[in-house]
């Protein structure tokens, strides 16, 4: 494994695809600077960003092999991945948001990772929406956790 440490580059990876996917960036706010679509690092969103936007981050890995060694086809990574969709709109609207995602990351898209031969999203699953209220200002977040399998070169 060129890595062990893998999500960097499954978030960058992630990142790319969401971003080149204009149905969904038509549904994001656009970052101040850049003219780029509100995507972030979970915990790097500027104060003050425009809503809506996702933010991926939050993410798991563990080995997973039967019975091969590193370096066989048999070696890789079995990683979750959180992306959240961050609004004040309606509950509707961010769960389009989340369609959106689903769509370009849907189960059997393949990614590319260098020195990895095969890497691909596997399922999409929605998470309980979490509304919070400040001084009368409803903000609703919401989650869906993606797992993504990446195997080695061999």
């Amino acid at each position: 494994m060129p890595s062990e440490v893998v999500l960097g580059p499954v978030y960058v990876e992630l990142k790319s695809l969401m971003a080149a996917y204009a149905p969904l960036t038509g549904l994001l706010a656009v970052k101040t600077l850049g003219g780029l679509p509100a995507i972030y690092d979970e915990g790097s969103v500027p104060q003050g960003s425009a809503m809506p936007y996702l933010t991926i981050g939050l993410g798991t890995q563990i080995p997973w092999h039967t019975m091969g060694v590193v370096g066989s086809s048999r070696y890789g990574w079995d990683c979750t991945i959180q992306i959240k969709a961050v609004g004040q709109g309606t509950e509707a609207s961010g769960l389009a948001i989340l369609g959106k995602v689903a769509t370009v990351l849907r189960e059997g898209t393949d990614l590319t990772l260098a020195g990895y031969g095969s890497a691909w999203c596997d399922e999409f699953t929605v998470q309980p929406t979490i509304i919070t209220i400040l001084a009368g200002v409803t903000t609703r977040e919401w989650p869906a956790i993606l797992r993504v399998f990446c195997h080695d070169t061999a």
